[in-house]
């Protein structure tokens, strides 16, 4: 038996050091998200990221069409515009943009924490980076939230190796900060939770250089600072003047502020479902005791999670005007969580490492069941039906302006649309399409209409086709 345990002991050990583990991690995620990247429709806001990166003809007409119509900043669908003009317009290849950024993202993070701290940090950071459910799940998803995800990987990790250095007296290496200026840009012009990412991880930094009377650095990363934070400007004057995001800023805003809701959402971004959630409590119990190891760990290692309760206050503070605040775009806050976890696990391996195996096996268990199971809106599903049972010649699609591009994404130019909501229609069963909406919204919309023919509403997971009740 003793034999056993050691040779237990042994394959976790070579795992934890071997410079193949991150490869047999990628693969394993890749098995993962291949086969499901396109289980599912495109829904709501992917058709929006997909219309505005994919039926435009030049960045012009995506700036005045989309960009300056929308609240995110321009990277992703810049980005996503030629990575279409490369791989094509298919539902994989738009998004497989965001799986390879968190790849990328992940791979740099490895290789710095493997460079400046333990391979062990390295390898546990990027099992349970790309292993967190949601994180799995952005990466099937053509929306910037992967990608905003992925630079936060990175500016964490160097937000650690930045603050032991302060701690530790050793200069900062001008590469670093080379790239924590531009990661930061990009961040900033990502998605707008960068702002609030960046001002975190650099007035802690600024804070706790300046406490410790480190001249040199504090100048360092005031002006690297101080350049994001212009570049930053030049966008927030480009939205303001020629956008609409004024109007939101003024709590003109579709969110809706629900702290309860956004903390359970990002439970199960974290953990994907309840049962994961009690699975890692109880192996949180093993972890404490002894509880002077873990709570000397804890103590040592609580500075990397400041930033996190910076960018929490911050989005607070803000939706007490314009709400902004969900699980989504607190994803940025994920990162630094992890690197938490990761340094955590590394002062604890040596008396805890099977417990720490056994959560990584539930965390990707977990992972794995929730991105085979989850559902999207299906626009593709409810275009499918529609196609196959209506004749282009004696029908048109009943829609309404709001969904219009979103109604025609799958369908395309065969079929002619109403944009005034529901219609009757002669020689033709069908009444309305729309999604993005509840089944009781429909109806009311119906009702409005005061429709005097019985109908059916075949629902595609909150995507509506309205037709004639046949007998």
């Amino acid at each position: 038996m003793k034999d056993k345990i050691n040779m237990v002991d042994q394959w976790i050990d070579s795992f934890f050091t071997s410079k193949w583990s991150i490869i047999f991690i990628f693969l394993i995620s890749s098995l993962i998200v291949l086969p499901n990247i396109t289980r599912e429709s495109l829904w709501f806001d992917e058709i929006f990221s997909a219309n505005a990166s994919l039926t435009v003809s030049s960045l012009h007409e995506m700036f005045t069409q989309y960009i300056f119509k929308d609240v995110h900043p321009p990277f992703y669908q810049m980005l996503l515009y030629f990575w279409s003009k490369i791989g094509g317009d298919s539902d994989f290849n738009i998004r497989l943009l965001s799986y390879v950024s968190i790849l990328i993202s992940i791979f740099f993070s490895f290789s710095l924490l493997n460079k400046y701290f333990t391979k062990k940090i390295a390898i546990i950071f990027a099992v349970i980076s790309i292993f967190t459910p949601a994180i799995l799940y952005y990466a099937e998803e053509a929306r910037p939230y992967a990608l905003m995800y992925g630079l936060a990987n990175i500016l964490s990790t160097i937000y650690v190796i930045f603050a032991v250095n302060i701690k530790q007296h050793r200069n900062i290496q001008n590469n670093l900060l080379i790239a924590y200026f531009i990661l930061g840009v990009l961040a900033l012009y990502t998605h707008f939770f960068g702002y609030i990412l960046i001002f975190s991880l650099s007035i802690i930094l600024l804070g706790y250089s300046t406490f410790l009377h480190r001249k040199e650095t504090t100048s360092k990363l005031f002006v690297i600072s101080f350049l994001i934070l212009i570049a930053g400007l030049i966008w927030l004057y480009i939205i303001f003047y020629y956008g609409n995001i004024a109007d939101k800023m003024n709590g003109h805003f579709w969110i809706k502020n629900s702290f309860s809701i956004t903390a359970t959402n990002l439970g199960i971004m974290l953990y994907g479902h309840k049962e994961m959630l009690l699975i890692e409590t109880i192996l949180g119990v093993f972890l404490i005791f002894p509880f002077q190891i873990f709570f000397s760990s804890f103590k040592k290692n609580t500075f990397i999670l400041l930033p996190v309760f910076s960018i929490l206050i911050i989005s607070i503070l803000i939706s007490l005007n314009t709400p902004i605040i969900t699980a989504r775009n607190l994803i940025i806050i994920i990162p630094l969580i992890m690197l938490f976890i990761s340094f955590l696990f590394n002062d604890l391996y040596n008396s805890k490492k099977i417990v720490i195996l056994v959560y990584l096996v539930a965390l990707f268990t977990s992972s794995a069941y929730y991105n085979s199971t989850y559902q999207k809106e299906c626009w593709k599903c409810a275009s499918a039906y529609i196609e196959k049972n209506f004749d282009p010649n004696n029908c048109k699609v009943p829609t309404n302006s709001y969904a219009d591009i979103y109604s025609s994404y799958y369908l395309g130019n065969k079929f002619s649309y109403l944009r005034n909501g529901p219609e009757l229609q002669k020689n033709c069963d069908l009444i309305y399409f729309a999604g993005h909406t509840k089944k009781e919204e429909i109806i009311k919309t119906l009702s409005k209409k005061r429709l005097d023919t019985p109908f059916d509403i075949i629902d595609f997971h909150d995507v509506y086709v309205v037709i004639k009740k046949r007998p």
